[in-house]
């Protein structure tokens, strides 16, 4: 297996350099794709020769154009039926590398299918039988249709991506990669590509691919790219909408924003609120149902609204160029779901802002991420006296939020979207039983209650643990 660092070779500053055909190259600058980025510098010229790939890379740093415009190549120099398998870990993703694969469409006639759980398979047996060119696929819903549509073949398909591999395997989509992965034909290129590279990814390469080439462009696995900056703002637990209400108007008009929570109830909360404030907002999450989620992505890709409130459903592969902030509501669970979530942002070249708000409660947690990032966050002061004149007006907000959803609940499920309720003739957002929403909403208020209590806005308790954070940080 030979491997590449960052440094090993000289680096082609066109796509025209990297032996790709003038209409590709014409594509790519009638895209705005400028110029390539070190991904694709690394790795497109390796794939041309037909090689094995292993490319592990950042989130944001291009790797779509890195196996698309190699295939798109192949197409253009062969007359043979050649067709591309991807496989990706979610149906959003699945849906935005159709999208890249379709900027390309007038080129070789391209013809994309994507495939995913919660659609009708029929019709995707259609598409199917159609002999598409790239096929764009979640494992579970193509393993269905190699085991039930009649007909159905693969060999044809001998241009095969594992596109976030780190992430399928994560989500316990290693069985049924197994399975695809024997089906296919002996004869193939496969490329992986990764965000990290971990032992399942390694023995996952070991059964797929043939002395692959190994294209590292991260100095570690926690790495961010260059034009993204880092913040963090200290939120006393109580007031945390407050703040986040406070921080957002400082916002230049026209901020592309992602805000992201750590569960759904959360998401709801967020997104009404925002809504009740006069904020444009959408939520994301994975208890949506398809046409809802995507609705909500095509509505904030269009920037018909500015804002998006996601869980991590979002965190990894979507690719939403203009995102201008990400802010981690609540904190992520680890570094490495951190790096995902801030990847949203100054993606393939652009730059971005990430601000984390970080609670009493969380600065063990906060620290940790600091330390695996191995660079300290820079703070953005709110002063308690520029948010007090309006937390009783956030506070009525809150209660609205909390009767909105209640209220949705009631007709049949949660909803906020761009239409009113009655033209979606019931349709929800997303689903789940009241009794574990009215579990949700009753461990806030007692919890509420309780912190209430013992502190005030950036009273005594909640000034000691941000004294600390500043003392940690120092010493660190």
């Amino acid at each position: 297996m030979t491997s590449l660092s960052s440094n090993d070779t000289p680096t082609p500053p066109t796509f025209n350099e990297l032996g790709l055909h003038a209409d590709i190259v014409a594509e790519c600058t009638k895209n705005k794709w400028t110029a390539p980025t070190e991904i694709q510098l690394k790795s497109i010229p390796l794939i041309l020769e037909g090689k094995d790939l292993i490319g592990v890379a950042q989130t944001g740093s291009g790797k779509t154009g890195a196996y698309a415009l190699p295939f798109i190549q192949k197409l253009l120099m062969t007359k043979a039926k050649l067709a591309c398998l991807v496989l990706v870990p979610t149906r959003e993703l699945a849906l935005q590398v159709g999208e890249q694969f379709q900027l390309f469409h007038g080129i070789a006639k391209l013809k994309v299918v994507v495939i995913f759980g919660g659609v009708d398979m029929v019709k995707q047996a259609i598409n199917l039988s159609q002999r598409p060119h790239v096929v764009v696929a979640t494992p579970g819903r193509f393993q269905d249709h190699i085991e039930k549509t009649n007909g159905f073949t693969l060999k044809t398909f001998q241009y095969i991506v594992l596109d976030e591999a780190d992430q399928m395997l994560n989500m316990d989509y290693e069985a049924q990669l197994d399975f695809i992965m024997q089906r296919l034909p002996r004869e193939r290129q496969t490329l992986l590509f990764s965000a990290t590279m971990t032992a399942r990814v390694d023995k996952l390469h070991r059964a797929s691919l043939v002395r692959p080439t190994v294209v590292t462009v991260s100095k570690n696995k926690y790495d961010t790219v260059d034009g993204l900056r880092q913040f963090f703002i200290f939120v006393p637990f109580c007031y945390r909408f407050a703040y986040l209400h406070h921080y957002l108007t400082t916002l230049p008009a026209g901020y592309v924003i992602m805000i992201f929570c750590a569960t759904t109830h959360i998401v709801l909360k967020v997104t009404h609120l925002l809504r009740v404030l006069g904020m444009r907002a959408l939520p994301l999450m994975g208890k949506m149902t398809q046409e809802d989620r995507v609705l909500a992505l095509d509505s904030f890709r269009s920037k018909k609204v500015s804002t998006l409130v996601c869980t991590d459903v979002a965190q990894r592969g979507l690719d939403v160029p203009d995102v201008d902030l990400v802010i981690n509501f609540q904190l992520p669970a680890s570094a490495k779901d951190y790096i995902h979530r801030v990847g949203r942002t100054a993606r393939i070249g652009r730059t971005g802002v990430a601000v984390t708000c970080v609670t009493q409660y969380d600065i063990q947690d906060y620290l940790e991420i600091e330390k695996a990032l191995g660079k300290k966050l820079e703070e953005i002061p709110i002063a308690a006296a520029d948010v007090e004149p309006n937390l009783e007006r956030i506070e009525q907000a809150e209660r609205e939020a909390t009767t909105r959803i209640r209220e949705e609940e009631e007709a049949g499920g949660f909803g906020v979207t761009l239409r009113q309720k009655k033209k979606r003739s019931g349709r929800s957002m997303a689903r789940f039983g009241s009794k574990m929403l009215d579990r949700e909403f009753d461990e806030d208020a007692s919890l509420r209650s309780v912190r209430r209590e013992n502190e005030s806005i950036l009273g005594e308790s909640t000034q000691h643990r941000y004294q600390q954070l500043k003392r940690l940080k120092r010493t660190r």
